[in-house]
């Protein structure tokens, strides 16, 4: 089977995706390359608290769970769980043939990623039929970004640029990230352009005569949708929203409601809609993931941070909204306008919407911006106007700043090997120590990045460890500071053994340990000691 079945004109998109891919990753070749048995590099240069939680779940995945708890909280009643992060627990399932948990989880980034590649490929296609504009939106797809980063990195270090928040937004930042984000990009837009050619099929009076209502495609939609959800549970709810405005748009166009794509868009949705009715159920339900959401904001920053995290791109696809739509075009898109102008409309309302997940309902807005943004370049190619091909570049240079940030900074994160992207020995013997002599009857207490590693390595209960899946982060890991200062009484450390019921402390040599406690385990600068409630 030739490639031009999957990828159109494969020559452009291959030798732009390669580049994609291998910037995307520099910073995790730079990090391996950089790991010695002194420091050894952990797998992440963002977020790397998220990304050992990943690896934590893939453990429990391994163990045989097929329903996720809360790893980092020792609480009795935070113990329960749900069918949440199937990803990674089906993913874990795979270690006992001998593969490491990183290297699992990179072989299915590695995996994810290709097949997402070769899927927004299709999908560019399924739109836009000119060549040129196809390599021009591809290129903006892969690498295009915004200004946020500028601000973070030479006016206000404390900002948080919009890229980072919101990683659903830029198909760069889902390349450089998680596999199971990347998985359900995918599947997303398959479950799209599926369910448009349902559309289609459906609008066919002669199809319907002759084959009938379309079932075996809904009963195929509900599979896509389910997959999804399972993977990237917002990306139902940003379906629903995406393809209930393209609903709009076409009642508006028809002065009449589009009732039979209504019920086909309505049925589609089941598969998902059913996992997302089971966990609004089981998120209120569970005492630890109720705890756990109620601390676990996902809404969208201020409108400001949005307009600068979309500016190059917003400019772009606003000129070329006018210049496609008020001139005439001398390419023209293939199928479904309609479709890509209610995208335009509905993604920042999405995004604002009052609910939890409402920063994840940007996802693939920038497919249509991409779109549009390519077809001014395109434009401004064929013009006449004065240093046309300097100005494009120009253009796709600003465009693309943000992607070359991001992994600079990564490069040089990564370039020096220290703590928390890097173990050190004695880190990793302490942690393979309590994988061997603990069970999940001990509760461990450890600085937060310590806890944050050690559901990786040993079945101990973690008093403090992760900023988010800790119930009461702050609150404990303010009585860990307290517990390890120098001044703090005895007596008020063995209070907070009591009332949490530590068996087992992980601390620096220098701080002090109470003669009567046992020390089972001591390497450089850590040290293990029982601790009796």
């Amino acid at each position: 089977m030739k490639i031009k079945n999957f990828i159109p004109h494969p020559s452009g998109f291959i030798l732009w995706a390669v580049v994609a891919l291998l910037w995307a990753n520099l910073p995790y070749l730079i990090g391996y390359a950089s790991s010695t048995p002194q420091n050894q590099f952990g797998g992440f240069f963002l977020y790397e608290q998220d990304g050992y939680s990943y690896l934590t779940k893939m453990r429990q995945g391994a163990q045989g769970a097929w329903e996720f708890h809360l790893p980092y909280t020792s609480e009795d009643v935070y113990q329960t769980g749900g069918f949440v992060y199937l990803f990674y627990l089906i993913l874990g399932k795979l270690a006992p043939l001998g593969l490491s948990y990183p290297l699992l989880y990179h072989g299915a980034r590695l995996l994810s990623s290709l097949l997402l590649l070769i899927v927004l490929a299709k999908f560019i296609a399924r739109f836009v039929s000119d060549q040129r504009w196809q390599v021009w939106t591809w290129w903006l797809l892969l690498f295009s970004g915004g200004w946020g980063l500028l601000a973070s990195t030479f006016a206000n270090q404390k900002y948080v640029a919009y890229e980072l928040i919101a990683p659903d937004a830029f198909v760069f930042s889902i390349l450089y990230g998680t596999p199971h984000v990347m998985l359900g990009f995918a599947l997303f837009l398959i479950w799209i352009g599926y369910t448009l050619d349902t559309l289609n099929v459906a609008t066919d009076e002669q199809s319907l005569r002759v084959n009938g209502w379309p079932w075996r495609r809904i009963i195929v939609a509900n599979g896509l949708g389910l997959l999804t959800a399972l993977s990237r549970e917002a990306y139902g709810p940003a379906f629903v929203g995406i393809f209930g405005a393209y609903l709009i748009v076409l009642t508006i166009q028809r002065r009449a409601i589009p009732s039979r794509e209504v019920i086909l868009v309505a049925l589609s949705c089941i598969g998902a809609g059913l996992y997302g009715a089971y966990l609004v159920f089981v998120f209120r339900s569970s005492p630890g993931l109720a705890a756990w959401s109620a601390q676990n904001e996902f809404t969208s920053p201020d409108l400001f941070d949005f307009l600068v995290g979309f500016a190059p791109l917003i400019i772009l696809a606003a000129t070329g909204l006018y210049l496609y739509f008020a001139r005439r075009h001398h390419v023209s898109l293939s199928r479904h306008p309609s479709f890509l102008i209610a995208w335009l409309i509905v993604g920042p309302l999405m995004a604002y919407l009052p609910i939890a997940i409402s920063r994840r309902l940007i996802a693939g807005w920038q497919i249509p911006l991409c779109i549009f943004g390519a077809y001014t370049l395109l434009r401004l190619i064929d013009s006449k106007v004065p240093l046309r091909r300097t100005i494009a570049v120009g253009a796709l240079a600003l465009s693309a700043i943000s992607t070359l940030v991001v992994i600079g900074m990564g490069v040089a994160f990564v370039g020096t090997p220290r703590p928390p992207l890097y173990q050190t020995a004695d880190e990793l013997a302490a942690l393979k120590w309590l994988g061997a002599h603990t069970t999940d009857r001990d509760v461990v207490l450890a600085d937060w990045r310590f806890g944050n590693l050690q559901p990786m390595y040993a079945d101990a209960r973690v008093f403090v460890g992760h900023p988010i899946e800790t119930i009461g982060f702050q609150a404990k890991r303010a009585a860990v500071e307290r517990y390890f200062d120098p001044s703090t009484p005895e007596i008020d450390r063995q209070k907070l053994i009591d009332r949490w019921q530590i068996t087992l402390v992980v601390a620096p040599t220098d701080r002090p340990v109470a003669p009567d406690r046992e020390i089972v385990f001591q390497q450089g600068d850590l040290v293990i000691y029982r601790a009796t409630p």
